[in-house]
């Protein structure tokens, strides 16, 4: 063993030490002696080089040494090439035209949504990863933030299509409303309320007032003309990009009521064709029931919709049905749902009750109505069922501002909503990304 500088004894020098300083030192000599020797070269090469540059300017050498000598002196590197131009920003008549665009928009759609795929796997391998328990905890977290991530970045690109679809859409029902006539005007609440006080005050006819009830109920959620010239004309730009309402559900039960299964047949015009078999394949038929009075639900345990006998309502209910199967449209509305209901903080906001109901808890954000924040706990929302029925059936005025129907004033628009809701319908559940 070597003693080393400030140990007892030392320092000394063992026979190893000694022979590694000597290989160093031959290193540095010979790196040394091929430095000189390269200099020496040179220094000679450049005295040649002279020689002839003087010959030359005295006509001593002959063209074959002149040749020769211009070879030598031309700059041995290789030019450089010239930086590639960008590519122009595609302008052919397929790339701008809507159809490219959508094309395009589709593109960015499918690959977010391989990007969710991507991180759901993940997500649901990471506790299977060796480690501490703290570890598994860090890795699941992670893996959660990537998940969220992925399904933020897919919902703003299914609205980004959504955008495009909207407007289209938007030129067709310009044009298709352009001296259409407007619709008649509707019983509110505040007339109903005028009308019971004044039966008491006045002795105006009972009869009246509930004639005006039944007009007000009745027309609550039927669906006016203007309202079937907007879902009219969604449907066609849609149909411009995939088939829509070529496909009839399956119902279950050997004796339906009609009326139900006309209301779901016509909600199903709204429909991808490929949406309604593959949610039919994998779940089997729908059971539709009719309870009149009563509020329309739908159970996915039971695949059962129950309606009162309002065509909005069934927009509604099998939008829930839709939801609940294709993984696509769920991702992005919670997506969406989140995003609207979180402050900047990253605190989301409080939870209310629906209505004073315990068992309904919303957040209210800035909706068209507060029902559409309402919290399940986990996958279902209200966003896609809510937008399905402002579009199709012309409910919380469209969310393009129209009537609201129970005051007779406007509702706010939510432009962002429809342009989801518009963007599923477009792209989820397409092609290879089924």
């Amino acid at each position: 063993m070597c003693i080393g500088v400030g140990e007892k004894g030392g320092p000394k020098r063992c026979s190893a030490d000694a022979r590694g300083r000597a290989e160093i030192a031959h290193t540095a000599v010979l790196t040394q002696t091929q430095v000189v020797d390269d200099l020496t070269a040179a220094h000679t090469q450049s005295s040649i080089d002279i020689d002839e540059l003087v010959a030359a300017i005295n006509g001593d050498l002959s063209p074959e040494q002149e040749a020769a000598i211009l070879a030598r002196t031309e700059d041995p590197t290789p030019p450089e090439p010239e930086p590639e131009s960008k590519p122009e920003p595609d302008s052919s008549p397929a790339a701008t035209s809507w159809h490219g665009q959508m094309a395009a928009a589709s593109a960015e759609v499918d690959q977010a949504w391989s990007a969710v795929q991507i991180a759901e796997a993940e997500f649901a391998k990471s506790p299977e990863i060796p480690g501490t328990a703290v570890e598994k905890v860090r890795h699941t977290m992670e893996c959660h933030e990537q998940l969220l991530a992925a399904s933020t970045v897919y919902e703003a690109k299914v609205r980004a299509a959504g955008e495009l679809v909207a407007a289209r859409a938007d030129t067709l029902i310009a044009e298709r409303l352009d001296g259409f006539p407007e619709d008649p005007p509707r019983v509110t609440l505040e007339e109903l309320r005028d009308l019971q006080r004044s039966t008491w005050t006045d002795g105006a006819s009972l009869a009246e007032y509930h004639r005006k009830v039944e007009q007000y109920n009745s027309e609550h959620r039927r669906i006016t003309g203007r309202d079937r010239v907007r879902a009219e004309a969604y449907r066609d730009v849609l149909s411009q990009i995939r088939p829509v309402g070529d496909a009839a559900p399956k119902i279950a039960g050997k004796r339906p009521h009609k009326q139900t299964v006309a209301d779901l047949q016509a909600a199903a015009r709204f429909i991808p064709g490929d949406w309604i078999t593959a949610v039919d394949d994998a779940h089997g038929p729908i059971t539709v029931r009719r309870a009149t009075g009563k509020r329309g639900y739908y159970s996915r345990s039971e695949e059962l919709i129950v309606t009162g006998g309002e065509e909005a309502t069934m927009h509604h209910e099998y939008a829930h049905r839709m939801e609940a199967h294709i993984p696509q449209i769920s991702a992005a509305t919670n997506a969406f749902l989140v995003r609207r209901t979180q402050n900047a903080d990253g605190v989301r906001d409080q939870l209310e009750r629906y209505n004073g109901s315990r068992s309904e808890l919303l957040r209210p954000d800035g909706f068209v109505d507060k029902y559409v924040g309402k919290e399940y706990g986990h996958e279902s929302t209200e966003v896609f069922t809510t937008g399905t029925e402002a579009l199709f059936a012309g409910q919380y005025g469209g969310l393009i501002g129209a009537q609201r129907r129970e005051t007779g004033e406007s509702y706010s628009a939510d432009e962002e909503h429809r342009a989801l809701i518009l963007g599923l319908y477009a792209t989820a559940l397409r092609g290879e990304h089924r």
